[in-house]
């Protein structure tokens, strides 16, 4: 007899005994199945794990060289511990007569669309006198948060070591944003446990759509996790609260009976399909012989996958992921039209791209046990 993960739940003020210990093993089992996949693509990707790598890498010798009486401060050794959304995001900061001329991303792993909306803010500090610089309040850019949050922390680290201040910098000061986004990912953690009301998931609904997806960009993607298996998870800053709340809600909600909550309540692409599904329409039934067929094709694109990553190839493909999509000023044009088709699709059926196509949604949904249908 097979236990499951929602039964125990269900049955949890009166489980006792073996069963429940069995179960519980199993989950956390599939938990580790999950973590040593990730690790295992992170190892053949970037050739290192939870930032211990593999290979001799060359390193800045020092942290700061000048010539033509122009200072270059290298922050990449002494921002080693911060990450963006795939991994560091190290800067080259010149300095002139204790003026910023300019600032220089150097060569990173973050996803390509995410940080070519982050980098523009690099030119912030040029001109700025060097304590100027340090004190200077930096938004993110909306969309590509992390990889925002972290060229900023490498610039208050390099500008403090300029200046002959230690070397740790400062932490990123709490921002309207990071706390808007903090509350709406609260919300939509909490309140659907306690509260069912249609007009209070709306609410959520819309929320996760406008400040989770369009304004910060705050969402789970193969990339994020594979990002954080190379690089480990930075806890310099109130930022890190985000993809840790992130972890904890898609991984750690199902041990407790809540598995799919992150699909259902926090994912901005899925909202947006589950709105485009409220529009007045009629909707398209699927025969279950096709929802089979279906279901099964998303099993067996995510082996391809999964295999393809392990052998040491296509990679790329998490750069081309629909939740890409609300970042539509940087995102490729295939993206946008694939994410558009997706939404009109919703309008006929319920979350096309969650149940039959999602990669990430079907390796969340391999971290906990399922019930057969």
């Amino acid at each position: 007899m097979k236990f499951r993960l929602s039964q125990i739940i269900e049955s949890a003020p009166s489980l006792r005994g073996r069963a429940g210990g069995e179960a519980v093993g199993l989950a956390i089992l599939r938990l580790l199945t999950i973590l040593l996949i990730l690790l295992a693509i992170a190892a053949r990707r970037d050739m290192q794990v939870v930032g211990y790598s593999f290979e001799q890498k060359e390193m800045v010798a020092d942290t700061m060289t000048v010539a033509a009486d122009t200072m270059v401060i290298h922050t990449a050794l002494l921002a080693d511990d911060v990450f963006g959304y795939a991994g560091t995001t190290p800067l080259d900061i010149y300095i002139l007569n204790d003026t910023v001329v300019k600032v220089v991303p150097l060569e990173n792993t973050e996803t390509p669309e995410f940080f070519a909306e982050a980098v523009g803010i690099a030119n912030s500090w040029n001109g700025k006198k060097v304590s100027e610089a340090y004190t200077m309040p930096v938004d993110a850019v909306s969309g590509a948060t992390l990889s925002s949050n972290a060229i900023i922390e490498n610039a208050r680290r390099g500008f403090a070591y300029a200046s002959k201040h230690s070397g740790q910098g400062t932490s990123i000061d709490l921002s309207v944003k990071l706390v808007v986004t903090l509350l709406v990912l609260l919300a939509g953690m909490i309140l659907p446990i306690f509260f069912r009301a249609k007009k209070m998931r709306t609410a959520i609904l819309v929320l996760d759509v406008v400040v989770l997806g369009l304004w910060s960009g705050t969402f789970i993607s193969y990339s994020m996790l594979v990002g954080i298996a190379s690089n480990g998870l930075s806890l310099t800053s109130a930022a890190s609260l985000i993809p840790i709340l992130l972890l904890i809600v898609a991984f750690i909600y199902p041990l407790f009976g809540k598995k799919a909550h992150y699909c259902t309540h926090i994912c901005p692409f899925g909202a947006a399909q589950e709105l485009a599904n409220r529009v007045p329409c009629k909707n398209v039934r699927l025969g279950a012989k096709t929802i089979k067929a279906l279901t099964e094709m998303r099993r067996i694109l995510w082996w391809i996958l999964t295999l393809l990553m392990l052998l040491g190839v296509c990679f790329e493909w998490m750069d081309y992921e629909l939740f890409i999509a609300f970042i539509f000023s940087s995102a490729k044009n295939i993206i946008i039209v694939f994410a558009i088709i997706t939404l009109i699709l919703s309008v006929f059926t319920p979350r096309p791209y969650c149940r039959f196509v999602c990669p990430t949604g079907y390796l969340l949904k391999l971290s906990f046990p399922h019930k057969r249908k």
